[in-house]
């Protein structure tokens, strides 16, 4: 069974505003440098979008044609992300987006998901203010040590629950996937990662 088939979607509640971030027990460990989720507290932390989620007509996009010349490194990125936990196929979904193959400067490609004509529409902002750099230093006069926290890929350490899931549905030319972890491009995740490492 694809992800959402014969399920309706459920309505956001007060629990699901208190609870969108959800600590879920984990043994494993987090090692600096691996795009494994937040481990906090003997918690790795999952994130679900049913509170920013309105109730909406499901969107489906056609996968785009990918050009000749990038479909070896799009393809082997599409490996890379299923190796890695970050993306799983699925049979079938109700929601899809496509994707935008970015070249970077090293020559990789990075799959960018374009939310912006599906789900982004549907979801409401997160009001969580980032804070200022000022009150930043001021918060760390006085202080004589100091550590600093270096992401990689710093969304994708975040794990989606079920529900979100079905909403984060990626086509390609290989067929459907979700993603397991927060992808970029949702507009309300910049907030709700500060309000997560706050």
């Amino acid at each position: 069974m694809g992800l959402g088939e014969g399920e309706g979607h459920p309505e956001p509640t007060a629990h699901h505003a208190k609870y969108s971030l959800t600590p879920v027990f984990c043994r494993g460990v987090v090692f600096p440098g691996s795009s494994g989720p937040i481990e906090l507290n003997n918690h790795v932390w999952s994130y679900s979008l049913l509170y920013h989620f309105k109730i909406a007509q499901a969107v489906w996009r056609r996968a785009r044609p990918v050009p000749h010349a990038l479909r070896p490194a799009v393809d082997a990125e599409l490996q890379r992300l299923q190796h890695e936990g970050i993306i799983s196929p699925v049979e079938w979904s109700e929601w899809g987006t496509l994707v935008v193959p970015v070249v970077k400067q090293n020559g990789q490609v990075r799959l960018c998901g374009d939310f912006k004509t599906t789900l982004n529409p549907v979801l409401m902002d997160d009001k969580y203010s980032i804070p200022r750099i000022e009150s930043i230093f001021s918060a760390l006069q006085g202080g004589e040590i100091f550590a600093k926290i270096d992401f990689s890929n710093a969304y994708l350490q975040i794990l989606l629950d079920k529900f979100s899931k079905r909403l984060c549905t990626i086509v390609t030319q290989q067929g459907i996937f979700c993603f397991n972890r927060l992808p970029f491009g949702i507009k309300c995740t910049p907030n709700k990662f500060q309000r997560l490492m706050t």
